[in-house]
């Protein structure tokens, strides 16, 4: 296998690893008992939280895997296109990627990969901020410990995460589907 297949590989594994934490995560958010109301959970949902807890800890290595291999294959600098809104030059080809976007799809079309590359990347950089905001505030309250005040105020926080994620993960899901559907990979 070469090195740029093995790459593939690993990077395909990886996403894949963390799209199904991530779901896992927030099935399992709905049912799970609380840090700061183990005392009236179900055996069931004390469960949830562990497995919850976990899964958060793998993602939270699994994104510093990403990040690190993504600062690698950019080298530092071109890390920017994640985060276009640092460099005006990046806004100018966001604004125009997605200007174009709206153009293609109002002909009732699939945008190329071409047209999309700074809004995608952008919209990566979205993702990842938003996962890293949910590990971070995660190990946050797996570092409180018993400390129940605490704990819930640092839930409280990683809870608006949620949405955000939810959203994230229904938009990637769809514009993939879109993706496919069009004979675009």
């Amino acid at each position: 296998m070469s090195n740029q297949a093995s790459s593939n590989l690993l990077a395909k594994t990886t996403h894949g690893l963390v799209a199904i934490a991530i779901i896992h995560q927030l099935l399992s958010s709905e049912w799970m008992a609380k840090p700061w109301r183990l005392t009236e959970a179900t055996d069931l949902a004390k469960t949830l939280l562990t497995t919850h807890t976990w899964s958060g800890l793998l993602i939270a290595g699994l994104l510093v895997f990403m990040l690190a291999g993504l600062l690698q294959r950019y080298r530092l600098n071109g890390i920017g296109a994640f985060f276009p809104w640092t460099q005006s030059f990046r806004r100018q080809a966001l604004t125009q990627s997605l200007l174009e976007s709206i153009t293609v799809l109002r002909q009732r079309h699939m945008p190329s990969a071409d047209q999309t590359h700074a809004l995608a990347k952008a919209v990566q950089g979205l993702g990842l901020l938003t996962v890293a905001f949910m590990a971070t505030t995660g190990i946050a309250i797996w570092l409180s410990g018993d400390n129940i005040e605490i704990t819930h105020q640092i839930g409280s926080i990683h809870e608006l995460g949620a949405v955000p994620l939810q959203l994230y993960l229904g938009g990637h899901v769809v514009m993939a589907l879109l993706h496919r559907c069009f004979g675009q990979k």
